[in-house]
């Protein structure tokens, strides 16, 4: 029983030691003069009594203390996110007092100001939307702690890593002098790793013609896209369609570097690391088949992704799951000449007015109308396109027209395919053969230089036509 009530006595006594002796308490001290007078009696004479008055100590205590180099909290938000840093606020002094709550909030990269907000917690360290906003803690007794939280908003175009440093600094009412002013805690922004790959593409070429598509990978994160951790696929469709391969050129808009390589990952990692908005531009070349029928297609399906690990303060929203991807359609096209020749017999009238049409049969003296015709069926242009005709044995040439469908194309003719006149000529070219006689070209000058060669094309859907008249010899034109 005796150690049990000094054990609560000793108890009560810690705990009223834990402030120290309290502000305006009395300390009252009597000395005693004991002795012992002639006649052998103990005696005692008691000195004047002495009082002491407690003076008032004021010292608050915040005990997360910490500095720019060695923060006592850390905590990381995404921004446009909010960030809690708890702190405990203690009256260690011996009276009561109201301690005042201030914050040095600074951009760790610029030295900015900034602001933050300090609310009283309701008991549960964590912030539930209710409680009051703070700048003081009035009436506190000694040796009370109150719980605080400060919270800091990320903005919404915070980069990645982007360091806050925030300081909150307990001052005693009762001395001013006094404060706790050591208890820096840092907040830092997520670095968020995200791209987007922009578009798909439908383009057309020519058997042997190359033609590009050109997609744009934009980082839309707050962190820089490190290069190596980029994985990237190219999956081709009709392989066989496409010939000479397929180049990927890549352009990195912060840098200007400019790669080329037939592996898609292998450019994109070359390019060099993507800062925050910055994009990658992706040229792919294809090629066309020489074989490729006309209309025949074969798709690209390009997909890229980031293998970079989350971790605190780290979050990577583009990992395998979440790839990125865009679709090349390729059509190869080729010209198809559609020909077809008819005859037609225009009797005694050289200029045909009405003819017998898809005549077999002629007298000597009538005229004959031939028409040779060439219409690109297919889907790609027909280039160098000249038509050519014979005046067949025992028939006189009379003339030799040209036209075409092709709007803003002009006709040329030639009796060699070299040199060309715009002229209708009168008269025509000698064959070389003994089985063909005369012969004549009409030309289309679909870009009006006066010349046909290569650099001139028939259109999809577009006609050539060459018409030349001769007269069945009779005893009257016997040449």
């Amino acid at each position: 029983m005796k150690k049990l009530l000094i054990t609560a006595l000793l108890a009560a006594a810690s705990s009223a030691l834990a402030v120290g002796a309290p502000a305006g308490t009395t300390i009252s001290n009597t000395g005693l003069f004991e002795y012992t007078d002639e006649t052998g009696t103990p005696t005692n004479t008691p000195t004047t009594p002495v009082v002491i008055t407690v003076s008032a100590v004021y010292h608050p205590t915040i005990p997360q203390n910490g500095t720019v180099q060695n923060p006592g909290q850390v905590q990381t938000a995404l921004p446009g996110q909010t960030a809690t840093l708890v702190y405990d606020v203690t009256n260690n002094g011996n009276a009561t007092d109201t301690l005042d709550l201030t914050l040095t909030v600074t951009d760790g990269q610029t030295g900015q100001p900034l602001t933050a907000t300090i609310y009283l917690d309701e008991g549960n360290g964590s912030f539930d939307g209710t409680e009051p906003i703070v700048t003081s803690l009035p009436n506190m007794a000694a040796d009370e702690t109150r719980k605080v939280l400060v919270r800091y908003t990320e903005p919404a175009n915070a980069p990645g890593n982007q360091e806050t440093y925030v300081n909150l600094t307990a001052t005693s009412q009762g001395d001013t002098t006094q404060k706790d002013d050591d208890n820096v805690g840092l907040i830092t922004a997520t670095s968020i790793v995200n791209f987007t790959l922009d578009s798909d593409n439908s383009v057309t070429t020519t058997p042997t013609g190359t033609v590009t598509a050109s997609h744009t990978l934009t980082n839309t994160g707050n962190a820089t896209i490190v290069a190596s951790t980029l994985e990237a696929t190219a999956t081709l469709t009709d392989a066989g369609v496409a010939s000479g391969g397929i180049s990927y050129t890549v352009t990195n808009s912060s840098t200007g570097a400019q790669v080329s390589n037939a592996n898609l990952e292998t450019a994109l990692r070359n390019a060099g690391d993507l800062p925050a908005g910055e994009t990658y531009t992706i040229v792919v070349s294809y090629t066309g088949a020489a074989s490729a029928d006309n209309g025949e297609t074969f798709t690209n399906v390009l997909s890229v992704y980031s293998n970079a690990v989350d971790a605190t303060g780290f979050d990577n929203r583009v990992e395998s799951a979440q790839a990125v991807s865009d679709t090349d359609t390729v059509t190869v096209n080729r010209g198809i000449a559609s020909v077809s020749k008819t005859a037609d017999n225009c009797g005694a009238d050289q200029n045909c007015a009405n003819p017998t049409l898809n005549t077999t049969t002629a007298k000597p003296g009538d005229f004959v109308r031939y028409t040779v015709t060439v219409t690109n069926t297919g889907g790609s242009a027909l280039r160098f396109p000249t038509l050519r005709d014979y005046v067949p044995a025992n028939t006189v040439f009379e003339s030799v027209t040209g036209s075409s469908t092709q709007t803003g194309a002009g006709i040329a003719y030639s009796n060699d395919r070299t040199n060309w006149f715009a002229a209708n000529p009168t008269a025509l070219a000698t064959s070389t053969t003994a089985t063909s006689g005369p012969f004549v070209y009409v030309g289309l000058d679909s870009n009006n230089n006066n010349v046909v060669d290569a650099g001139d094309s028939l259109a999809p859907g577009q006609t050539l036509r060459l018409v030349i008249t001769v007269q069945v010899r009779n005893s009257g034109n016997s040449n």
